[in-house]
């Protein structure tokens, strides 16, 4: 069975999605509970979302990196056995 595209990364993005929400959220919140200008707290959350995006991405792609190489080293010395 073929595995889609969406289907292959639709847990990384409802993770991320909920992530990124509820932390975008926690950083309007308490930029607005400091009473802020609204244009302060709409800057800041859009630069959550923008590092907390980068952040999830690159960890993302480290962990994966990194299950891959450990695999491969598996392999490796499966073979050399």
């Amino acid at each position: 069975m073929k595995i889609s595209k969406l289907q292959q990364f639709l847990p990384e993005f409802v993770y991320g999605g909920i992530d990124g929400s509820v932390t975008t959220f926690a950083v309007v919140a308490g930029a607005a509970g400091v009473g802020l200008e609204s244009s302060v707290v709409i800057i800041l959350g859009f630069a959550n979302l923008i590092a907390d995006g980068f952040s999830m991405s690159v960890g993302s792609y480290l962990s994966n990196k990194s299950e891959l190489h450990h695999y491969e080293n598996i392999i490796a010395w499966k073979v050399r056995k």
